[in-house]
Order: C-alpha cells, then structure tokens, then sequence
C-alpha cells in the first residue's frame, strides 16, 4: 500500500460523505455524539468534546467536526484505520492507522498511515501514537465515547 499523506486521505473521506462514522451520517448531517479524545503534540495537549465513535470497525473509527457540517475553515479530528483489508471482521485490538487534526482549516498535525492505534474490544474507546507528517515530532492520545 502506498503512502498517501493523511490531509489527502482526510480529504477524500469527506468528499465521499464518509466523515460521518455512524448511521449513514452524510456531509450535510452534524456528527455529533458523546465522545471525547485528547491529543498530545509539541507540548500541547488538545481536548476534543461531542465526537463520535463508529460502532463498528471500520475507517472512520472516531470524528469531531466544529463546525458540524462546514468544509472550510473547519476545526476537526479524525482517526482513521488504514488496515482493515485483512481485519474487516475483527472488532478492537491492535490497528494501523492516521490521525488529522486541523484547527479552523490549518493542518496542526497528521500521522500518516502508519499511526499505531489501539482500540477497546467494545469499540469504545482507543489510544494512538504515531509521528507528524511533516515535522516527525510525537503525537499521542486518546479518545472514549
């Protein structure tokens, strides 16, 4: 599999509508849910509130939008499994993945695909690492819905 950075990723998720990880949520539905993350990156920690958790595995497995339904200028977080061809089936455990984390429509930081995420086998909750994009400082955190 190629290395494709994750704002492209980001990106291409939205433009599918797929931003939206829970119950046919489209680009024009607020994803707004109970969940919450923390983010960890250049000695700061960000906190994200009303997230949703998808309840199944699959891509889109955690999305804080604000606002809900803008494209530009947006303030999001999303964490992204890149690694369910051979896993489509399994729920929780050990994954690779990205992260973005754009604030008002400027890239703060992004794990490329090869973030390590681990996720709760109820789907509840998880952890990821991974390092910057551009920069390759550490990032870490967590997110529970």
């Amino acid at each position: 599999m190629s290395k494709i950075p994750i704002p492209l990723l980001a990106g291409f998720a939205f433009l599918l509508g797929c931003a939206g990880p829970v119950e046919n949520t489209s680009a024009s539905t607020a994803p707004v849910g109970a969940g919450r993350a923390t983010l960890t990156f250049d000695g700061q920690t960000y906190s994200f509130t009303n997230g949703r958790c998808s309840p199944v595995l699959d891509e889109n497995q955690f999305l804080f939008r604000d606002p809900p339904n803008s494209f530009n200028d947006a303030t999001y977080l999303a964490i992204v499994v890149t690694d369910l061809e051979a896993n489509i089936t399994s729920a929780g455990g050990n994954h690779v993945g990205a992260l973005n984390y754009q604030h008002d429509g400027k890239s703060i930081v992004s794990l490329s695909e090869d973030a390590a995420i681990t996720i709760a086998a109820d789907l509840k909750s998880g952890t990821f690492s991974g390092s910057d994009y551009l920069t390759k400082k550490p990032a870490s955190g967590s997110y529970t819905c």
